[in-house]
């Protein structure tokens, strides 16, 4: 089974040029935030309960978050302090005009750079070998903090 180590190792490969290694320390919250966004601003079954937290991007968080809880307890910890203001920058443009429109700009303009540090970079983003890189790029942006937290070594 692939651990947490072997995931940033793998995933930090691809991620050594400090032009691309910047973009994506940008561009990868702006990734979640907005990902988490257009899920949310899709339709909600009236069949499933119904509240403000009952939608499609809330369920990508909890299963992201189970993800992350298979990658240790300190980095669940980690991710869901790293999460929370995101869900919360979600709730506050829930209910905005253009949010579809904004999420959408964020996620396209996001991943045109992501694409453009890899061209830097030289090498293909770690999730064509595998989806769950997807899930790994923010632990690897926000693991130096917490090694200077002490939460990692």
């Amino acid at each position: 089974m692939k651990n947490a180590n072997w995931y940033l190792e793998k995933y930090g490969e691809s991620h050594t040029h400090p032009v691309n290694v910047l973009i994506h320390k940008i561009f990868v919250p702006l990734i979640m935030f907005s990902v988490i966004g257009l899920l949310w601003a899709l339709p909600w079954p009236s069949f499933f309960p119904q509240g403000l937290l009952f939608n499609y991007g809330m369920l990508l968080v909890v299963f992201s978050l189970l993800f992350y809880m298979t990658m240790g307890l300190k980095i669940l910890l980690g991710m869901t302090f790293i999460i929370s203001p995101i869900v919360y920058g979600n709730i506050l443009v829930s209910n905005y005009q253009y949010q579809v429109q904004l999420m959408a700009g964020i996620f396209i303009f996001s991943w045109i750079m992501q694409f453009i540090g890899h061209k830097i970079e030289g090498k293909k983003p770690s999730f064509f070998e595998d989806l769950l890189f997807l899930l790994v790029g923010p632990v690897w942006v926000f693991y130096p903090i917490y090694k200077k937290l002490g939460l990692v070594q």
